[in-house]
C-alpha cells in the first residue's frame, strides 16, 4: 500500500499528460475529457463524490452561468447597433480609435464573441474604410477589453473559482482593472500606430463579405422552362447574380443571356443572402440545400472552427441533417471566387456557411466545436428603446452594487435575471438552448482534478523541483516563463482549458518561492487571453478571418507587436502591484 501511495503522484501525472494529449488531438470535446479524468479520480477514491458535486454548484461558477444567460438580453440592446453605425463615419485612425475603444469597453461587461459578431457585419459591409484594416483590430480590442474586469471574460471567473476553491481571498473588479487598463491602452496605441502600415488593404473585402455561393433548381412545370435567361429576368437581379448552371452532370459557364432553361436545371448564384427573397418572384424556382428535407426558413450564419472535422469534407458529405438539424444553403470564402456545384465544394477552416436550421438546431449545436455561430438572419429580434434602457440600467446597477459591496454579484444577477424573465425580455426556451453545459463540465471537473493534485502532493513536488532551478532568478523572470507557457497552451487548446491546467502550477510556484500568490494568479489570467498571432487561437480571431480575407501572415505581422506589448505591460504592472 505504501508503494502504491508513493506511485500515485506519478500515475496522476501520467493522467494529466493524457488529458493534455487528448485536448490537443481534439478527438473528444474538452468537457468529455475532463469528465473522464474526474471519473478516474472518483473511482480510485482520491476524490469524494460530495466534494466533486460541490464544485459544480460553486458560487463563482453559478455567477459565470448567470452572467452568460443575462448577456443574452443585453446582446439584443439596440444601442450597440446604433453606436456602430456612427463610429466609422470619419477618418481611418479616428474610426479605429472609436471602434476599438467601444469594443474594449463593451467586452469588459459582455461576451466578447457576441460583441464581435454584432459589429463584424457592419464593419465588413461599410464603404468608408477597407474592412481588412478594421476587423483584426476589432478582434484584438475585444480580447484585451475582456481583461478590464472580473466578468470581462469567462477565463477570469474560472480562475476566480480556482482561487476561492484554494481557500484564498476572491478576486475583485479592481484587481483586473488596475492592470487591464494600462494593457488596453497600450494595445490600442499599437493598433492605431501600426494599423495603417501593417494590416493588409484588401479593398475588395467589404464588397465580397456578403457574397455567398448558392443554388436553386428549376422545377417541373415551371413557367421558366423554355425561356431564355434574359427573358426570365435573371439579368435584372440587383444583389444576387447568376454565374453558372448545372445541367445533366455538366457545368455551364458562363451562362449566356440567350441560353434557354430546362426543367431540373440547377442555377448557381453568387450574392448577398439577405436578398434571397429576390428569388421568390420566380415561380417554380426552389432554393436548394444539400439536404432537401430541411425547409429554407430560419437561416443561421456560422464559421467553420479550427479543429472541426467538417473541414476538408465536401458539402455533400457533411451530414448536418442528423448532427445538427441543419443544411447548407450558401457558402462564402472571403474574396475567393467559388465555382461549381455547392455540394462539390470542399470546406476549409474559416469558411462561412449559411444554414437552414430546424427546431432542434439550437439544442444540438450548443456544445459544438465544429463552428461558431455568427448571427441568425431570422432571430428573436432586438429590444425596443424603452426595454433597451431598462435592461442595460438594471445590469449596470447590479455591477455597481457589487463593486461597492452592497450585495454579492451573484445575488444581483439573480435579481435582474428574474426581472428579465417577468418583463419577457427573454424566455425559458431561449435560455435553455444557451446554457453552457460544456463550460460547466470543464470547470466543475477541473476544480476537482486540481484538488486531487494539490492533496496528493504532485503540484508541490513539481513546484519544489522547479524551484531548485528557478531560485536564483527574480520572481518576474519566473512569471515571464509561466506567462509564455500559458500563452502557448492557449494557442494549442483554449484559453479556459489553459487557465485550468496552469493554475495549480502557478499557485504551487508562488508558495514554494515565497511570493504573493496574486502575482502568479494574475499572470495566468492575462496570459490565458494573450492570443493574437494566429487565427485559430481565439474564436474572435477566426470569426474575422474570412470576412477580412486574411492570411496567417497577417496575424503574425499584426499580432506580434500587440502580443509583445500586451505581455510586457502585463508583467510590468503585475510586478509593480504584487512584488514591489
Amino acid at each position: 500500500m505504501e508503494t502504491y501511495s508513493q506511485l500515485m503522484p506519478w500515475i496522476n501525472g501520467s493522467v494529466l499528460v493524457l488529458v493534455l494529449a487528448a485536448l490537443i488531438s481534439n478527438l473528444w470535446r474538452a468537457g468529455q475529457i475532463f469528465a473522464m479524468a474526474l471519473l478516474y479520480f472518483l473511482f480510485t477514491g482520491q476524490l469524494a463524490v460530495g466534494e466533486a458535486l460541490a464544485n459544480f454548484v460553486n458560487p463563482v461558477l453559478m455567477t459565470l452561468v448567470l452572467l452568460l444567460l443575462v448577456s443574452i438580453v443585453l446582446e439584443k440592446n439596440r444601442f450597440i447597433e446604433m453606436a456602430t453605425r456612427h463610429a466609422l463615419d470619419c477618418g481611418y485612425r479616428t474610426a479605429l480609435l472609436r471602434l476599438c475603444t467601444m469594443t474594449a469597453f463593451l467586452s469588459s461587461m459582455l461576451n466578447n464573441t457576441a460583441i464581435v459578431a454584432a459589429f463584424m457585419g457592419k464593419v465588413a459591409g461599410q464603404k468608408q474604410h477597407a474592412a481588412s484594416k478594421l476587423l483584426i483590430p476589432l478582434s484584438y480590442s475585444a480580447i484585451a477589453g475582456g481583461m478590464l474586469t472580473l466578468i470581462g471574460t469567462s477565463t477570469n471567473l474560472i480562475i476566480n473559482s480556482f482561487v476561492v476553491n484554494a481557500g484564498l481571498e476572491p478576486l475583485e473588479f479592481g484587481d483586473f482593472f488596475k492592470i487591464g487598463a494600462p494593457v488596453v491602452m497600450a494595445v490600442l496605441f499599437v493598433l492605431i500606430a501600426t494599423g495603417q502600415y501593417i494590416l493588409p488593404d484588401s479593398t475588395q473585402s467589404s464588397e465580397s463579405y456578403n457574397k455567398f455561393l448558392m443554388e436553386a433548381r428549376v422545377e417541373e412545370g415551371s413557367p421558366l422552362v423554355g425561356k431564355s435567361i434574359k427573358e426570365n429576368g435573371f439579368r435584372d437581379l440587383e444583389s444576387i447574380f447568376l454565374v453558372e448552371m448545372w445541367r445533366e452532370g455538366r457545368l455551364i459557364t458562363p451562362v449566356r443571356p440567350n441560353r434557354r432553361i430546362r426543367a431540373n436545371d440547377i442555377l448557381i448564384f453568387n450574392g448577398d443572402p439577405n436578398f434571397i427573397s429576390e428569388l421568390d418572384r420566380f415561380s417554380g424556382l426552389a432554393l436548394l440545400t444539400e439536404e432537401e428535407r430541411i425547409p429554407v426558413g430560419n437561416l443561421t450564419e456560422v464559421v467553420i472552427a479550427s479543429g472541426s472535422d467538417l473541414a476538408r469534407k465536401f458539402v455533400r458529405n457533411l451530414g448536418l441533417r442528423i448532427r445538427y438539424d441543419a443544411a447548407v444553403v450558401a457558402l462564402s470564402r472571403g474574396n475567393q471566387e467559388l465555382t461549381g456545384k455547392l455540394s462539390n465544394v470542399r470546406l476549409q477552416v474559416g469558411d462561412r456557411l449559411l444554414l437552414a436550421t430546424g427546431e432542434d438546431f439550437r439544442v444540438l449545436s450548443e456544445e459544438t466545436t465544429d463552428f461558431h455561430i455568427l448571427r441568425e438572419h431570422v432571430a428573436s429580434g432586438s429590444l425596443d428603446t424603452r426595454s433597451s434602457v431598462i435592461s442595460i440600467s438594471l445590469f449596470l446597477f447590479a455591477l455597481a452594487g457589487s463593486i461597492m459591496g452592497l450585495f454579492p454579484l451573484l445575488e444581483g444577477l439573480i435579481g435582474i435575471f428574474i426581472i428579465y424573465l417577468l418583463a419577457d425580455y427573454t424566455r425559458l426556451e431561449e435560455l435553455r438552448n444557451r446554457i453552457p453545459f460544456e463550460l460547466i463540465a470543464v470547470i466543475g471537473s477541473a476544480l476537482g482534478i486540481a484538488q486531487v493534485f494539490t492533496n496528493d502532493g504532485t503540484v508541490h513536488a513539481i513546484a519544489q523541483n522547479a524551484a531548485v532551478y528557478l531560485q536564483d532568478f527574480q520572481p518576474w523572470v519566473v512569471m515571464a516563463g509561466l506567462f509564455i507557457l500559458t500563452m502557448v497552451l492557449t494557442e494549442v487548446v483554449t484559453n479556459n482549458v489553459a487557465a485550468a491546467l496552469s493554475f495549480p502550477l502557478a499557485l504551487g510556484l508562488a508558495q514554494v518561492l515565497g511570493v504573493d500568490p496574486g502575482a502568479f494568479i494574475m499572470t495566468i489570467a492575462f496570459a490565458a487571453s494573450c492570443s493574437f498571432m494566429t487565427p485559430v487561437g481565439y474564436q474572435t480571431n477566426l470569426m474575422v478571418y474570412s470576412a477580412g480575407n486574411y492570411q496567417l501572415t497577417d496575424y503574425l505581422r499584426a499580432g506580434f507587436p500587440v502580443m509583445l506589448v500586451y505581455a510586457c505591460v502585463s508583467i510590468s504592472m503585475i510586478s509593480w502591484f504584487y512584488l514591489y
